[in-house]
Parts: C-alpha cells; structure tokens; sequence
C-alpha cells in the first residue's frame, strides 16, 4: 500500500505545477478564462496560453522579416521610378510644362 502511495505522489509531482506570487487580478483573469474556456482545467489553459505566445512571437518574427523584404524591393524599384519622372514646371503665368528627364545610363 505505501508503495502504490508513493507511486502515486511520483506521478501527480511530475505533472503538477505550483505557482506564487501571482497578483490577485492575474490570478482572478486566469481563472476566469480556465473556467469560461476550458471547464476549469489550468493545465490546458496554461498551455493554450503559451502556444498563443509563441504563436505572436512567430508571427512578429515573420512581419519584422516581410518588412526587410519591402524595404529590399523598394530600394530596387525606387530607382527605376525615377528613370520615368517627368518634372512639371510652373511658368509665372500659371502654365504648366512638363519636362521628361533623361537619364544617361
């Protein structure tokens, strides 16, 4: 009898977490969601908690990368662009010309 206890306490101590310190609004938020979202079961909430943080840390990861390509593709095109401006000047009577520029390549 005492060693199915103590067989019993090595598997409940493998999968149980104990947690201090939490203030009491967190704690309360937790909770609530665990009850509201998961039947009340922490060890589930926990987890659908850290797969959302990686999930947003993934996911921030991949728009910092998507930004560098822009601004890649960007300064490739931008140059092109300005092969094909044409500047537009204002004379004093309120004409406007336009003047293509040509780029000498």
């Amino acid at each position: 009898m005492a060693e199915e206890i103590n067989e019993l306490r090595k598997r409940i101590a493998s999968t149980s977490l104990g947690i201090n310190r939490i203030p009491k609004r967190t704690k309360r938020e937790f909770i609530d969601l665990a009850e509201a979202e998961f039947v009340g079961d922490y060890g589930l909430c926990l987890k659908d908690l850290l797969d959302h943080y990686k999930m947003s840390f993934l996911i921030e990861s991949h728009a910092q990368r998507i930004y560098e390509i822009e601004r890649i593709i960007h300064s490739l095109i931008a140059p092109e662009q300005s092969k094909d401006k044409s500047k537009q000047i204002t004379t004093l009577s309120g004409r406007k010309i336009e003047k293509k520029e040509v780029n000498k390549e």
